[in-house]
């Protein structure tokens, strides 16, 4: 019996050995599957990061005139992604990526139509960013300001008062450099010749962000709006602005008043606080 049985015992030997080994490889292919499953996780990360929006830090323009052109708003900030876009008060517009820290877009006139505080964000992949807010103030015509100027005169607050404003808008003084940001202010006009760019320094109560500044005349004197970094206050804690004035080589010489508006509806003149003189 022993010796016909034998052949048998040999061959389900074989078999179980076998099927060990097949198990044992089994094994490994289930080890070797893991690195795999792990690298598709990442990639799904990495997938959802980029419909991060980025942070909004900072914008350029902050204040428009009512019903005025269409300009470029450029958006400042860090991790823009390649599909975010500028959102002005609920609409996104075409935006121009130009890094992941800066996207510009052109905003309508239409889009400026009424006054008031409104919202900016970047938006991408339906996330939107924190909001930054625009300001578009009542539309003034600086020739429509009937204060005579003089380069002497007191500043005068020509608006209607605004019960809620907690401080009226009141333009007291103002300063200007050429070439550099100025520091200081006085009662009195300063005297910018024709052709150049005067950094001016403007102090008076009510001065905040948003505040739209403007000089009389035909055109010839290009007011670059301030920013929302370019307002502080004097030592003395009254509220201050820095902002930049670009005079025409052609421009009228004589004096000018300089116009503030804010949100609000307010309105002060500072009479004949720019004189414009002949250029070197």
């Amino acid at each position: 019996m022993w010796s016909r049985s034998h052949p048998k015992l040999l061959l389900w030997i074989l078999c179980f050995g076998l099927i060990c080994l097949s198990l044992q490889c089994g094994g490994g292919g289930s080890g070797s599957s893991a690195p795999s499953s792990s690298s598709g996780s990442g990639t799904g990360s990495s997938g959802g990061s980029s419909s991060s929006p980025g942070t909004l830090s900072s914008l350029s323009p902050i204040v428009a005139a009512q019903n005025g052109p269409q300009f470029t708003l450029t958006a400042n900030g860090s991790n823009f992604p390649s599909g975010a876009q500028i959102v002005f008060n609920g609409t996104a517009h075409t935006t121009t990526i130009v890094n992941s820290t800066q996207l510009t877009a052109t905003i309508p006139s239409s889009a400026i139509s009424t006054v008031g505080t409104f919202n900016v964000a970047v938006e991408s992949g339906g996330t939107s960013s924190s909001a930054l807010s625009f300001y578009v103030v009542p539309a003034i015509t600086p020739t429509a300001i009937s204060v005579a100027a003089g380069g002497t005169t007191s500043s005068v607050n020509v608006g209607v008062s605004v019960d809620s404003q907690s401080s009226p808008l009141l333009l007291q003084a103002i300063g200007g450099s050429v070439g550099a940001v100025a520091t200081s202010a006085a009662g009195t006009a300063i005297i910018v010749p024709a052709g150049d760019t005067v950094n001016l320094f403007v102090v008076g109560s009510g001065i905040q962000a948003g505040d739209f500044f403007s000089v009389t005349g035909d055109g010839d004197i290009t007011v670059t709006q301030p920013l929302v970094s370019n307002f502080t206050e004097t030592t003395e804690g009254t509220p201050a602005v820095n902002f930049n004035i670009t005079v025409s080589p052609s421009a009228a010489l004589g004096p000018r008043n300089l116009i503030v508006t804010d949100p609000a509806g307010e309105i002060s003149v500072f009479p004949g606080g720019i004189i414009i003189a002949s250029g070197s």
